[in-house]
């Protein structure tokens, strides 16, 4: 099975996921967290998802002998959604409030645990970025993890690939100007065509990278 958790104040994100899994025979519930699992003491909201073969199919291409261990073979399979999900779930953005060189004034990072990845994969990692999305990142080692730290200007680049992804709930992880752009791709009842029609905005959905997430 399949499972996530997230903190109190990321319940509506966790939801939102949910809904994307929602014939996947999902069982809720919370919990107070008292063994380490983010904030100690924390009510922590998690799903879980009854057997699927699919799951199955990407957890022994993601871990390696009970390790969980990228590859090229696994990222190339993600793609700008799949991309937002990683930067939601594990990266944060720093909104520049503090002295710094101007390149990293308003910076963008996703945290990796380096006592479970070794740097040939953090490597591996930023040349698939670098090709896959055109985006440039730096690799250095903090409180013993890697962070992928994107400069300004590549931030913006990031956003603009993931903003669409960024339920509003999580919208603090992104800039001012990236915000609310969310669009929800789950599909919606036979009679959405019912819906008030609010806006019409052009966009250039291959920019945006939009398909299977694992596609």
């Amino acid at each position: 099975n399949f499972r996530i958790g997230h903190s109190k104040s990321q319940k509506d994100y966790l939801d939102y996921k949910a809904r994307i899994l929602k014939n996947r025979g999902i069982r809720k519930y919370y919990r107070k967290d008292n063994k380490g699992f983010g904030y100690k003491g924390e009510r922590m909201y998690l799903f879980e998802t009854k057997y699927y073969q699919e799951l199955t199919e990407i957890y022994n291409l993601l871990y390696v002998n009970g390790k969980k261990t990228f590859s090229r073979e696994y990222l190339n399979l993600l793609n700008g959604e799949g991309l937002a999900y990683w930067y939601l779930d594990d990266g944060n953005y720093d909104d520049g409030n503090v002295k710094q060189n101007s390149n990293w004034r308003g910076y963008a990072a996703i945290i990796v645990g380096k006592n479970n990845h070794k740097k040939n994969e953090i490597d591996i990692i930023l040349k698939w970025l670098m090709e896959r999305f055109n985006l440039k990142a730096k690799i250095i080692e903090k409180n013993n993890r890697w962070v992928i730290k994107f400069s300004t200007k590549e931030t913006e680049k990031l956003f603009e690939i993931i903003s669409l992804f960024v339920h509003p709930s999580m919208n603090y992880k992104l800039s001012g100007e990236f915000r609310n752009n969310f669009i929800e791709w789950i599909e919606k009842p036979k009679d959405y065509y019912c819906n008030k029609v609010k806006s019409i905005n052009k966009i250039d959905l291959k920019k945006y990278n939009r398909g299977n997430l694992y596609k």
